[in-house]
């Protein structure tokens, strides 16, 4: 097993929190971790000018991952917060092979489709676009093994959902969260569209 370290990350303009990273490998193997950074980094710039230029719909899945009570969160290379792990539906697939495959490139975790159940839709405005988001339930009667690849997702931990309010989180973490309390205090959601 190797050791870990703790790292202070920067989220939200101020430390925030500690992430727990594995310690960092050396030589040619970071150095082409740290090129894929700069990558989704540079990406990152062009579809966020992209976005503010025609002001797009976009199609997403997130997945809740949810073990003893704690909710898994990740927080990738090229913007601060964190937030579900998931992203963009490819052309012609569904939803939930989105999610299953989103899954296993972000945290090395191989599931069913079956596993999911789908929870439902968020649609927010965030970067100059409107982003509706397919979000999907997991709950885990053990911890899963799950690996990050420290080029799009640098970090994957499990926190209790109060947690949030210390933390920077992105819109669709943060309108899940919202719902997921107005349900259990009783008062009526919002706007939330169902199906897969």
């Amino acid at each position: 097993m190797r050791p870990t370290v703790r790292r202070r990350i920067r989220t939200g303009g101020r430390y925030r929190d500690l992430d727990p990273l594995a310690a960092p490998s050396h030589g040619r193997h970071e150095l082409l971790n740290a090129l894929y950074r700069w990558f989704y980094r540079a990406a990152y710039g062009v579809m966020r000018l992209f976005w503010f230029v025609f002001r797009p719909l976009t199609r997403g899945v997130n997945v809740a991952l949810w073990h003893d009570g704690e909710l898994l969160v990740v927080r990738n290379s090229y913007r601060p917060g964190y937030s579900l792990p998931g992203g963009y539906i490819r052309f012609r697939e569904s939803a939930r092979a989105a999610a299953v495959r989103e899954l296993r490139e972000e945290l090395r975790l191989t599931i069913a489709e079956h596993e999911l159940d789908a929870w439902g839709q968020i649609e927010v405005r965030q970067e100059f676009k409107r982003d509706r988001v397919m979000v999907f339930e997991l709950h885990c009667a053990k911890p899963p093994a799950i690996r990050v690849d420290k080029r799009e997702v640098v970090a994957a931990r499990f926190l209790q959902p109060e947690a949030e309010a210390t933390l920077s989180c992105e819109a669709p973490l943060a309108a899940y969260l919202a719902a997921k309390r107005r349900k259990r205090s009783g008062r009526r959601p919002q706007k939330r569209l169902g199906g897969a």
